[in-house]
């Protein structure tokens, strides 16, 4: 799930109101916003973000997951969707989990598989293997 922080005033206990920070999830249409937006400063830099985003959201994985996939467990099936292969976290039974990322030909700014596919053709320009972010 991908959050992002926001300071909210709220009632307490102790006090009337106070400002707390509080995390909320990004709705579908805000990630489609961000993944649909060009980027002219930085390119590399938001093609990470974008492709961290669409397989986050396409996965549900926890912060330590993603931070454990790596480049040598991604691989592109013929339909043209994106497989990744990682260890889950807390579930110490299983021994490997599969995520997809799925292509989306109908609606080319919704298709999270061609952020990966971008993302992927250029870092294994420069790694074959290795964490993927």
């Amino acid at each position: 799930m991908i959050l992002w922080i926001e300071t909210t005033t709220m009632a307490t206990f102790d006090s009337d109101l106070e400002e707390r920070k509080v995390a909320r999830a990004f709705s579908h249409e805000e990630i489609l916003q961000l993944l649909a937006k060009s980027h002219d400063c930085h390119p590399s830099f938001w093609l990470l973000r974008k492709a961290y985003v669409a397989i986050d959201f396409c996965g549900g994985s926890r912060p330590a997951e993603m931070k454990s996939l790596q480049i040598q467990d991604c691989y592109e099936c013929p339909n043209g969707d994106f497989k990744i292969t990682y260890l889950p976290e807390k579930e110490k039974s299983v021994v490997s989990k599969t995520l997809a990322v799925q292509k989306n030909e109908t609606l080319p700014t919704h298709c999270y598989a061609s952020y990966v596919k971008a993302y992927l053709s250029e870092i294994k320009k420069i790694f074959e293997t290795g964490p993927l972010f």
